[in-house]
């Protein structure tokens, strides 16, 4: 696995285990989608973890998402997917997770997108 996709991977596995927003982690995210570029300091980072439309800017062009609380043990659950053209089947391009809120939920899922396309690519 590429070093780019495992650090994506493992930013995504914070977002499932934040308890709340937390601005550290929007910077570190914001740093590596940028590859460090333009960055600038940590507050000029969006609020990916605690805004659904700041983390919808994480989800890779051309794939879908969906979102929805488990209202039993009030956990979000998200998906990225992209639709198979051909079939009109979703290809799954990330595993979705629980977390405590939407935003979280979509930050994990699009990072994993994202690292499942950056290992694709890497491979050749």
């Amino acid at each position: 696995m590429s070093g780019d996709s495992q650090k994506l991977l493992e930013l995504a596995e914070r977002c499932e285990k934040a308890e709340r927003p937390d601005r550290g982690l929007d910077a570190e995210i914001h740093f590596r989608i940028k590859n460090g570029i333009g960055v600038g300091c940590a507050s000029d980072a969006p609020a990916f973890t605690g805004s659904l439309d700041a983390a919808l800017t994480l989800v890779p062009e051309g794939l879908s998402w969906t979102t929805g609380q488990n209202v039993h043990h009030l956990y979000w659950h998200t998906g990225v997917n992209r639709l198979n053209l051909g079939t009109g089947a979703p290809e799954s391009v990330s595993c979705s997770a629980p977390t405590k809120s939407p935003a979280l939920a979509l930050c994990a899922a699009a990072l994993r997108a994202r690292a499942a396309i950056a290992k694709k690519t890497s491979k050749g």
